[in-house]
């Protein structure tokens, strides 16, 4: 990627949350140098979004706006019916389909559609944000443990946070209408909106720094034991000298 490029793709992420691209780890690197690793960290909120609102868009294309399903179970089975004419439909060309069924769950239609949406969306954010905190401390210009333990673990939280409050508005909605869109359309609004507030609550509480504070106490333990061991061998093994025995004897053997 050359000057241009790079400054097209930085726009895009600010002004288009629905641009995807396909770019190597050195471009992103290059692009978080240059920014001082903001773009990294919008691209940890944004790369879900972008799949999420993908699968939207597939699923009104398929079934359209006001597309109905509706659970039915049969001898203990559950069954996902499709309203409609199928003929208009791509992939749903029946209209009955086991709830279990790789294209129903894919477009997060039903029980198990809705469970393995939310459960991969947060995999894929947990594994983004991950990704990105790690290339962030490797960009760094001084590595930090315990703040990148410490904002990491916030990171972390959050998301768990989020996706529980997705998937139970998910789930709640998916219970209440037969509109194929509105459960993921829930989780989409609900993560955003859960996202932005816990951000806020962040801020104005800091439990990051709060977490970042409890990761340095503990760093500061651990080496002070450490220290505290090291030092009792040291004396250990100089008596052991002095007196002519084995050295270690008693230590580690």
């Amino acid at each position: 990627m050359n000057a241009y490029q790079i400054k097209q793709f930085k726009e895009s992420l600010n002004t288009n949350r629905k641009a995807g691209f396909v770019t190597s780890l050195d471009t992103l690197v290059q692009v978080a140098i240059d920014n001082k690793q903001e773009i990294a960290k919008t691209l940890v909120g944004k790369y879900p979004d972008i799949s999420s609102i993908a699968l939207a868009e597939k699923i009104v294309k398929e079934l359209g706006w006001a597309g109905r399903a509706y659970i039915k179970v049969v001898a203990g089975k559950e069954y996902v019916v499709f309203k409609g004419y199928a003929g208009y439909r791509s992939i749903f060309k029946g209209v009955t389909y086991l709830a279990s069924n790789a294209k129903v769950v894919d477009m997060a239609i039903g029980t198990n559609g809705i469970k393995s949406f939310v459960k991969s969306g947060a995999r894929l954010t947990l594994q983004f944000t991950v990704s990105m905190k790690i290339l962030e401390a490797i960009l760094s210009d001084k590595f930090i443990l315990h703040e990148f333990l410490g904002d990491l673990t916030s990171a972390i939280l959050k998301i768990g946070v989020t996706t529980v409050l997705s998937a139970a508005a998910a789930a709640i909605v998916g219970a209440m209408t037969t509109i194929a869109i509105a459960p993921v359309a829930v989780a989409i609004v609900v993560g955003v909106a859960a996202t932005w507030v816990l951000d806020k609550a962040d801020e104005k509480y800091q439990f990051t720094e709060r977490l970042i504070d409890l990761f340095k106490k503990l760093e500061r333990n651990t080496i002070d034991v450490i220290a505290d061991e090291y030092n009792k061998m040291e004396k250990a093994f100089r008596w052991q000298l002095f007196k002519g025995g084995a050295i270690g004897r008693g230590i580690f053997y």
